[in-house]
């Protein structure tokens, strides 16, 4: 699944070539996804994550106003650490 967002669908020119181009958020989805996956994130958690809510060496995400506007804390793994920075 995380190769399928490095290029885009491919397509078929005009003069009949095969063409698949690189998709320029590719490093930013393959983080997004990484994340949700790994954390167990909601859609609405992580659109509403800032820069403050992540401590990069202990890899905490401080999730603010979760489901049912709940504070929580979730950690991510090593490959999601990478992915983000």
């Amino acid at each position: 699944m995380l190769n399928s967002l490095d290029h885009a669908a491919a397509w078929q020119s005009p003069n009949g070539r095969q063409i698949r181009e690189a998709r320029p958020t590719a490093l930013r989805d393959r983080a997004i996804m990484i994340t949700l996956v790994d954390t167990g994130l909601r859609a609405s958690e992580l659109c509403a994550l800032k820069r403050v809510n992540y401590n990069d060496k202990s890899g905490q995400l401080s999730i603010k106003q979760g489901k049912g506007k709940k504070d929580r804390v979730v950690y991510t793994s090593e490959s999601a650490r990478k992915a983000l920075w």
